[in-house]
């Protein structure tokens, strides 16, 4: 675990050498969900608990643990549509035959650091519109992954439009659609 946010703070930093350090460390996807992602998931969802203490907050119980609940579900279910949609679009993409291990590696660093500016903004106790803007650095950070994932030169749009569409979008449109059917 202390390797895997040693690793999202480097990626947040310095995301260059991040994907350099993320390469050397080269863990297999299953150890970085079991060790490092589900376990940040779950204090995602727990940071839920921080709409209490927010100004002109009238939350209940019942909508925490609703939050909490949309909250984890969304990001679990990200990172599966991310790796299955870059399964099937790198081969397009990539320079050398694509990696299912890179593939899934990019979707839970740029998922957990989804859910570190999460965990920001439900703790910080008034709502700062400027907060909402963090994942677009998620963006520059994948951006700055194509050299990890061997993205060909003339692909670099391709690569952009297939992360941010399976990555950064995915969980606050889960959200968002959770929010319109919860009661």
């Amino acid at each position: 675990m202390l390797r895997f946010l040693k690793n999202i703070l480097q990626l947040i930093v310095n995301p260059s050498r991040g994907w350099e350090d993320v390469s050397h460390d080269s863990d297999e996807p299953a150890a970085l969900c079991r060790d490092g992602l589900y376990p940040l998931l779950a204090i995602t969802a727990l940071s839920c608990v921080g709409a209490f203490w927010k100004i002109d907050s009238s939350t209940t119980l019942i909508s925490v643990i609703q939050n909490a609940l949309v909250t984890f579900t969304a990001y679990f279910a990200t990172m599966f549509l991310a790796e299955f949609t870059m399964g099937l679009a790198m081969d397009k993409i990539c320079d050398k035959e694509p990696s299912a291990r890179k593939n899934s590696t990019v979707a839970i660093y740029s998922i957990a650091i989804l859910a570190i500016f999460t965990i920001i903004i439900n703790i910080i106790p008034i709502d700062l519109a400027v907060l909402k803007f963090l994942p677009i650095y998620v963006g520059f950070i994948l951006y700055k992954s194509m050299r990890y994932e061997s993205v060909a030169p003339d692909k670099i749009g391709h690569y952009m439009f297939l992360t941010i569409f399976s990555i950064i979008v995915p969980p606050y449109l889960l959200i968002s659609i959770f929010d319109i059917i919860k009661p």
